[in-house]
């Protein structure tokens, strides 16, 4: 399949006439390329990302209990929770998310809670994302009042799910 080059192309760009493109199907020749294309197909369970759970450089209580909340929520294998105050750990400064980036890669997670506190921002919650052992994105959350509801320790679903609610 040829395609048209861009100046025998409609005036208005109408893509309708260029013939389609056909997806081919990638068949491996030798055992090895069959391995590999193996393990990159849809399986029937699916890689569980693991949370990082992480102390910044102070941490209030309160900051305390929601991560240790946050991680019975989830499984015990689907959890890391590091529980030393790591001072050089702040994602938005730049060289800060080296550490973060390590702590990661070492424990396998593809994402991250740090948990800190201080004067401009108290009970402050940074949740993060990896993708090819880098840091992807970022998000802040500010937590004023908490109230313990866990009281069983039973998973209730793999998948996290955020739920904000508020005037604000």
């Amino acid at each position: 399949v040829q395609r048209k080059p861009a100046a025998a192309m409609a005036p208005g760009g109408d893509r309708s006439q260029q013939p389609l493109r056909r997806t081919r199907v990638v068949e491996a020749k030798t055992n090895k390329g069959k391995r590999f294309l193996e393990a990159r197909a849809p399986q029937a369970i699916e890689y569980v990302k693991k949370l990082l759970l992480v102390y910044g450089q102070k941490t209030s209580q309160d900051v305390k209990d929601v991560m240790v909340d946050l991680k019975h929520l989830r499984d015990v294998t689907e959890c890391v929770h590091l529980t030393r105050k790591n001072p050089g750990l702040q994602p938005f400064e730049s060289g800060g998310e080296t550490s973060l980036e390590f702590f990661a890669n070492k424990s396998d997670c593809g994402a991250f809670i740090v948990g800190s506190t201080s004067k401009k921002r108290p009970n402050n919650f940074v949740m993060g994302r990896m993708y090819d052992e880098k840091l992807y994105d970022l998000m802040e959350l500010g937590v004023k009042k908490y109230n313990s509801g866990v009281t069983s320790k039973k998973i209730f679903s793999p998948k996290p799910c955020f739920a904000f609610a508020g005037n604000e």
